[in-house]
């Protein structure tokens, strides 16, 4: 019995989407590889608020063993997520919305490390909240379609008995995700302090919706 659950949990795993997903987190290498002789041997890895480098790393570490470590995160966050969820077609579209997120942000911040390395002038900040904000505009917006029953099997006990309160939990966390998303993405027409805010905003957000899940999980242990 153990063996044939096994093989279940196998058979959901989606490798074709995984090896995919998995390549494109390694494909900006291929950039690095072909500006490697004009790069310096120290690269800046992080940039603060003013587009100011604040951490350097070898060259070697930068153009290699990043992707490749964001390659293996990606490798294991796929499979815990087809692990975790269900087969289902509604289901299926924030899936892969939430398997395309670090490919695109090692896609993103690989190729504005080798063109600032390289000497570009680019605006990191307004590029990053521009990115991050589509992000979750789409996210918040496929997560209140998502259907219980192929949803998330690892989640609070609560959500899985009351599907009223899982429904507007999903709710609730889409619209704030889209707001948090526009607004993020029309900070980038404002000074860098607007994007601050913004991020603040995110965080502030995510307590919130933590405890509205903790006010909702005890209301409904009351009843």
């Amino acid at each position: 019995m153990k063996k044939m659950k096994k093989m279940k949990k196998m058979k959901k795993i989606k490798w074709k989407i995984i090896i995919i997903t998995t390549i494109l987190s390694l494909l900006p290498i291929l950039l690095g590889i072909i500006f490697y002789d004009q790069l310096p041997e120290q690269m800046a890895v992080h940039f603060d608020v003013n587009n100011n480098p604040d951490r350097f790393a070898s060259k070697d570490f930068a153009i290699f063993y990043l992707p490749i470590i964001m390659a293996f995160v990606q490798l294991f966050m796929c499979i815990v997520t087809d692990i975790t969820t269900k087969n289902n077609v509604k289901s299926q579209k924030i899936e892969i919305v939430v398997k395309s997120i670090i490919p695109i942000v090692t896609i993103l911040i690989y190729t504005i490390t080798i063109l600032t390395s390289l000497g570009k002038d680019i605006d990191i900040r307004k590029v990053v909240c521009f990115v991050l904000g589509i992000l979750f505009i789409l996210i918040g917006n496929y997560m209140p379609k998502i259907s219980l029953t192929g949803s998330m099997q690892i989640r609070p006990k609560i959500l899985m008995k009351d599907e009223k309160i899982a429904r507007n939990v999903l709710r609730v966390t889409g619209y704030s995700f889209a707001i948090v998303g526009i607004l993020l993405t029309i900070s980038i027409l404002f000074p860098t302090v607007i994007s601050i805010i913004v991020i603040g905003l995110i965080i502030l957000v995510a307590v919130i919706q933590s405890i509205y899940l903790m006010y909702l999980t005890i209301k409904a242990m009351k009843k």
